[in-house]
């Protein structure tokens, strides 16, 4: 699986260097702007002389195609590749190897980072909390014990301690 994704990563580069010439030469502005909005006018579109491409005035189009590059990044277009690295993440994670920022970028959940922390951080205020308020309802009762089964509140008999019989 993992050959047959590479061979199509291959083949999307292959298509991608053919194609950067031709963007550059045959693609007015008003299809580019179309495509891409503002960010589809170039330099070339409003200062050039040759204001119907994307090649400088004086320079062939491939020549200046030769400028470019077309990457396609190994392993980025099947989810097996990816779905190996997030499982690690993940272990790493669980067994304390990893951080947890570390483990949201590889998840590709970065931007979630700030809102879980937020969160957890508010968890953990609530259960200090529900912990000191369980204390101090303790100390009030001053040694003395509530029944799970019955709810009243006794004292504890002698010799029933914890951990003794």
């Amino acid at each position: 699986m993992r050959l047959r994704g590479r061979y199509i990563e291959i083949a999307i580069r292959d298509l991608g260097e053919q194609m950067t010439p031709n963007i550059d030469q045959f693609y007015t502005m008003q299809r580019r702007m179309w495509m891409f909005g503002r960010s589809g006018v170039t330099y070339q579109d409003v200062w050039d002389a040759n204001m119907a491409t994307m090649v400088p005035a004086g320079r062939t189009g491939q020549d200046h195609a030769q400028n470019f590059s077309f990457e396609v990044a190994g392993g980025t277009l099947l989810n097996v590749n990816q779905t190996d690295s997030r499982m690690l993440a993940i272990a790493l994670r669980r067994q304390k190897d990893m951080d947890r920022k570390t483990m949201y970028q590889q998840l590709d959940m970065e931007s979630l980072y700030d809102q879980v922390e937020k969160n957890l951080k508010a968890e953990q205020e609530e259960e200090i909390q529900t912990l000191q308020e369980a204390q101090m309802r303790s100390m009030m009762l001053g040694g003395r014990w509530r029944s799970a089964s019955t709810g009243r509140i006794g004292t504890r008999p002698q010799g029933q301690g914890f951990g003794q019989s």
